[in-house]
């Protein structure tokens, strides 16, 4: 009896195995191409591809190490007119004491980060991700060795990029 009832099952799974085959080959798709416009609120895919690709050419990437002599400061670059600057990821090296100006004012100071160490630092990076540190145009940025009686000269890499704003 359990012999008869395994071939049932076997049976029956092979007819639905072979009913689902034949269902997939012979059913056919509906036509590809839309009826209508759009509607009011609708994007075509063109649309939707143009406005997301559409401020990429517009950014400028930015990555460059620049050495500070101990005790004095570098321009980094002054941002050209009608576009902005994002500030993305930031690191130094060696254990300086340094900061950051725009146009002459304190934009990001590293020294108060140097006192509470207790340990020296010899790579310091932070990252941005919110896009929030941003140089505009016509702003100078400049970067400050203050590393005083440490005596290191000080490597900055930033990374980030330029980009117009409307």
């Amino acid at each position: 009896m359990e012999t008869k009832k395994a071939k049932t099952t076997v049976v029956v799974g092979l007819l639905a195995l072979a009913g689902l085959v034949v269902f997939s080959l012979t059913a056919g798709g509906g036509n590809l191409e839309p009826s209508a416009p759009p509607g009011p609120t609708m994007k075509t895919l063109d649309e939707v591809y143009n406005a997301a690709t559409s401020h990429i050419s517009e950014r400028e990437g930015y990555c460059k190490t620049h050495i500070v002599a101990v005790d004095s400061n570098e321009t980094i670059f002054t941002v050209p007119t009608g576009k902005q600057f994002v500030l993305l990821s930031l690191s130094s090296g060696y254990d300086s004491v340094w900061h950051l100006t725009v146009n002459d004012n304190l934009f990001i100071d590293a020294s108060i980060a140097r006192q509470a160490m207790v340990e020296p630092v010899y790579v310091w990076w932070r990252d941005f991700p919110d896009r929030c540190v941003v140089v505009n145009a016509g702003e100078t940025l400049k970067a400050w060795n203050e590393s005083g009686g440490l005596g290191n000269v000080l490597y900055m890499t930033f990374i980030g990029y330029f980009h117009d704003v409307q």
